[in-house]
């Protein structure tokens, strides 16, 4: 049996059919995810690997052909990893990879974001921007009550910039932050400024990226201020 837990603000709540029963019954063992975090890997006994696709709410469906035997004879498979390892956001190394483009017949989701000229930077007002500058912009996705970003959105097909597509993303925060002071946490990520393409008199910022769905893309915008 695999529990899952959405968690809001540190409460646990169960996901909707949680828990979820492994196919060849046993105790699971280790778990790992992909790097989307959209598939499962768990190890189970006798030497099985169990493979489950993880909806956007976090509930768990049996992937075709699972469980998968590792053909060991003896012993007990009791941890596994997947690589390459799920991340929070994109490394700096190599920069960060390229949108991934929403599936034919995708829907598209509007999202309200926030730019913030630094940490005190006021959200809603536009964010300064130098175009020289070696500072990263940070961009707030705003969750709702049906809406938790930091759980929602996959952070590494984010793009943002003067058409929305301008592959700049440096890295999310693990931490949420709470930007519009209505009490449910945001998903806060930073851009690098010369990768964004703006232009003299752009007044506005546009982001888009995808639901960890692998179906639902994403797209928002935030007034920003173009400076020298």
């Amino acid at each position: 049996m695999i529990t899952v837990f959405s968690v809001n603000s540190g409460t646990l709540s169960a996901v909707a059919g949680s828990p979820f029963t492994t196919a060849s019954g046993g105790t699971p063992a280790g778990m790992a995810t992909d790097q989307g975090g959209t598939i499962l890997y768990v190890a189970g006994t006798p030497n099985l690997v169990h493979a489950y696709t993880v909806a956007a709410n976090g509930s768990l469906t049996q992937a075709a052909g699972s469980p998968f035997s590792t053909n060991q004879i003896g012993g007990e498979l009791l941890s596994l990893a997947s690589f390459p390892s799920k991340t929070c956001g994109a490394g700096t190394l190599g920069g960060p990879p390229p949108p991934q483009p929403a599936p034919t017949g995708a829907t598209t989701v509007q999202i309200q974001i926030s730019s913030i000229d630094g940490d005190d930077g006021v959200p809603g007002k536009p964010a300064k921007i130098n175009l020289t500058s070696h500072h990263d912009l940070q961009v707030a996705i705003l969750s709702t009550s049906s809406f938790n970003a930091a759980t929602m959105v996959n952070m590494n097909s984010l793009t943002f910039g003067h058409s929305g597509t301008e592959t700049s993303l440096d890295y999310c925060d693990t931490r949420n932050r709470d930007v519009n002071h209505d009490k449910i946490p945001d998903l806060v990520c930073h851009f690098k400024v010369s990768p964004m393409n703006f232009k003299a008199g752009d007044t506005v910022g546009v982001l888009g990226g995808m639901l960890l769905d692998g179906v639902t893309s994403v797209q928002g915008s935030a007034p920003v201020e173009i400076g020298h």
